[in-house]
Order: structure tokens, then sequence, then C-alpha cells
């Protein structure tokens, strides 16, 4: 029985109304022995809890977890530990967390399987409260002006405080202009600072008409950060700059954003402004090596160009292998390019690229050149003087290769 002195008049315990909190209580008939999870809590030695659903009601009370026999708590072992009305708090747990249970027996309990009145009953009493987060004020329509109550720091003491600068208007849900350190207003789903901001703000927000939205500040990094939903950042401007610094990628129109660098949408969207750049990209791509005249040029395993697309400009870079030719006669072209060639009205004339061949059947006598077509995704290869042209189809074995490395414009 618990040391607490005992009530001169029933000869209770101080304890007897209210038990000192248990860590947890059963939702079933419990084992009472050894270190166990109940209601979702993992109890260790000493831990205290409610057993209230045992088949044997007499079993019931307050116990101390062992890592043995679970032995009963001093304040529920003995006569006048226990009445009607007894309560206990639980502190935690999946389903019995914040509430209180209450012994609904009757008469003089007995504590143990001895005697009468053993078996211990309860009920489920109080449980946490819920408050509301919503209150409900009364329209005071015909009263526009509302006075706030504040509380003076150093006595404590509430008192309403009128005046124009501090008003509340009951219609509009609004305070007035010095109430919130700015000249806005604050409604249910926006705020409208009005007014700039100043050097040396260390968080604003304010706007005027020539410069829109303003957000301003400073830090010993940065003067403004904009973070995600994730709390991650995805830009800021380092403190005292006026630059703009992106924590991974920056896309363009319907591009998406990578981990790095400016993403420009597969398909670009051409602007007339010779000083904005609206397209880049880069890669490899699979050409094609054909007479057109006769025969068949076999490629050799080295199948690929790479290719860098700045704006209009088109770079293409590397060298074709040939491993075989067949009856050749004509010009070798070059087809598959990745982008079609502006025409005569955009750009007059071909564009004439510089090639470079080893391994010919035969030592060119003058310059190779590569003709793009206007408007398509092809050019001739062929030996040029400058008046006139030689095929270098016939000339073409295998083992020959061809370097390329020139530009053209795409449409």
């Amino acid at each position: 029985m618990t040391s607490v002195s005992s009530g001169r008049r029933r000869g209770l315990n101080a304890s007897t109304a209210i038990k000192s909190p248990v860590i947890a209580a059963s939702t079933g008939n419990l084992t009472l022995s050894a270190a166990q999870t109940v209601d979702g809590i993992a109890l260790v030695a000493t831990n205290r809890v409610l057993c209230k659903n045992q088949t044997d009601a007499s079993e019931n009370g307050i116990y101390a977890v062992n890592s043995s026999t679970w032995v009963r708590e001093p304040d529920w072992d003995g006569i006048g530990d226990v009445v009607e009305g007894t309560m206990i708090p639980v502190s935690r747990g999946t389903t019995n967390a914040l509430t209180w249970w209450l012994v609904t027996n009757t008469g003089t309990i007995t504590i143990g399987t001895t005697g009468t009145n053993t078996d211990v009953t309860f009920a489920q009493g109080l449980t946490d409260v819920a408050i509301s987060a919503t209150s409900t004020v009364t329209d005071e329509s015909t009263d526009t002006t509302c006075f706030p109550v504040f509380m003076t720091a150093a006595t404590g003491n509430n008192a309403l405080k009128s005046g124009t600068n501090l008003t509340f208007n009951s219609n509009t849900g609004e305070f007035g202009a010095t109430i919130v350190a700015s000249t806005g207003k604050s409604t249910a789903t926006t705020f409208e600072p009005t007014g700039d901001t100043s050097a040396g703000d260390n968080s604003a927000l304010g706007y005027t008409v020539a410069e829109g939205a303003i957000v301003t500040g400073q830090g010993l990094t940065s003067d403004v950060t904009i973070k995600n939903d994730a709390d991650a950042e995805v830009m800021s401007v380092p403190t005292g700059t006026t630059t703009a610094k992106f924590a991974t990628g920056i896309s363009v129109g319907a591009a998406t954003p990578g981990t790095g660098g400016v993403a420009f949408p597969a398909t670009a969207v051409a602007v007339t402004d010779a000083n904005t750049l609206d397209d880049y990209e880069e890669g490899e791509f699979v050409p094609t090596l054909t007479l057109n005249g006769s025969g068949t040029v076999t490629m050799a395993t080295n199948t690929t160009l790479s290719y860098t697309k700045i704006g209009r400009v088109v770079h293409i870079n590397g060298v074709l292998g040939i491993s075989g030719v067949s009856s050749p006669v004509g010009d070798l072209v070059l087809g598959n390019l990745p982008f079609t060639s502006r025409n005569a009205t955009q750009a007059a004339g071909r564009t004439f690229c510089n090639v470079a061949f080893s391994n010919l059947s035969g030592a060119l006598v003058n310059q190779a050149v590569l003709s793009i077509t206007e408007s398509g995704t092809t050019g001739s290869i062929k030996e040029t003087d400058g008046a006139a042209d030689t095929t270098l189809g016939p000339q073409c074995q295998a083992g020959t290769s061809i370097g390329f490395n020139f530009f053209y414009e795409a449409a």
C-alpha cells in the first residue's frame, strides 16, 4: 500500500481519487510478465501500465513492468487504494493516449484474487479536448470600427486601444495602416503591400506602379532566397549583388528543367530579335553515305557524327569510314543531316564546306568541298578548282576515311 497519509474521516489514501499517470493502457488481455508492447508503446522495466481488459477481472489494475512477473504498483495493492470513481490518466498509446479511465465498482473493493468485490471494472471518462480553430465573430455591420485589445508588457494588463492607427474594420476584415508594419492590407487569400522597400530591410515586400511586386532582404550569404515546398533552394541573390544564382538548371518555355545549365524546348520557338538566343541543342546523329550516280557505299563501324546547334548555326564534326564500295559512279552524298538547311530566299547560294579525305584510290588535285542542298538535309561531296567539279565517288575504296568539320545554317 502507498505510504501517503490516510484521510482522517474515511481512512482513504490521498491518491485514491486520481492516480499518477500510466504510460499506457491495455486494449485486450495481457500476459502479466516480461517487457512487451502495449497499445503501440514498447514498455520497459518500471513503466506503469493500466491493465483494464483482463479475462480475469480480478487481475485488473496498475502494474509495474518487470522482466519477469509484473507486480502491482504500491498505489493499487491494498484496501483503500481504489474506490468507485478512482481516475487513472493515460499518457501514451495508439488508442488510449490522453484518456482517463474511471473505476465503476460500487462498495468496498478488494485488491487481489480472494475476497469479495475483487473484479475491478472500468469505463472511459475524459479524453483530450479538441478546441476548434475557427471562432465566430458577430457581424457588426453598422459598427465598422472596432478597437483591439493589447497587453502592456510592463504590467501585463489588457486594455482597449483606440485611435485611427489601431482600428479594425469588421466589414472588410482589415486592420488600419499602422497596426501591420506596412501600408497594406491582409485578406483571407492575398497580401497586398503598397510602397517601395528600403535599403537595410531585413525582409520586406513592396509594390510600386513602375516596379510591380518587390521582394528584398539582407542575409549573411544571400539577400533573397526562393525555396520550394521541400525547403530546398531554387534561386537566390548573393548578399550585396545584383546577380541571380539558380540552384540547378534554367528551363526556357516548355523545356523540362535539368540538373544544371539552360534547357531549351525540343522544338525551338523562333524569335526575330537579333540579340536573343532562341535555341541550343547538341548530340550525335547517324548520317548516310550514298552516290548520286550509281553503285553503293558501305560505311565502317564509325557511323556517327556529332552536332551542336546554337541559334540557327549548326556545327558538324567527326570522321566516317568506308569499308567497301561497289561500282561507284557520281558524287558522294552525305545525308540525314540533323536540321533542314535554309533556302535560297533566306540565304542566297549554297553552303560550301571543306572536308578531308584519306586513302583515296588516287590523289586529290584540287580542294574537296561539301555543297549543302537548299531546304534539305543532304550535301554532295566533290573535288573542285572553282570552275569545274570532279566526282569523288569512283576514287573511294575500302579503308577511305572522310573527316568533317563544317557549319551550315538551319531553316
